[in-house]
């Protein structure tokens, strides 16, 4: 089963990554904490919202209105299966709290 294509664009994937451990942020602080433009992460959410994997709104903050995005329940499934996927397509990961072989002599 291939990888959901709307999920596993880096951008969107890096949106949904910021919203799944935080449920909700704001514009500027997800703009912001991935480094991205305006315009870039507009269309990106956008393709997000399409799907139904997160919503916008605006909130009042300070006596003034903000663009806030959360991820939808559908999302929160859909980021889920797509772990899980991963997950599968890596197998068993070795232990990395296991110590290292010591090199050849």
């Amino acid at each position: 089963m291939p990888l959901d294509p709307t999920i596993h664009q880096p951008t969107r994937l890096q949106i949904l990554a910021a919203l799944y451990r935080n449920r909700e942020m704001s514009f500027t602080d997800l703009r912001d904490g991935l480094g991205l433009t305006p315009g870039n992460l507009g269309a990106h959410v956008a393709k997000l919202e399409e799907a139904g994997l997160v919503r916008s709104g605006r909130v009042i903050v300070d006596l003034t209105f903000e663009l806030h995005y959360r991820i939808t329940d559908e999302g929160l499934d859909a980021f889920r299966a797509y772990l899980a996927q991963l997950r599968a397509l890596l197998g068993p990961l070795p232990d990395e709290a296991a110590p290292a072989a010591p090199p050849a002599r």
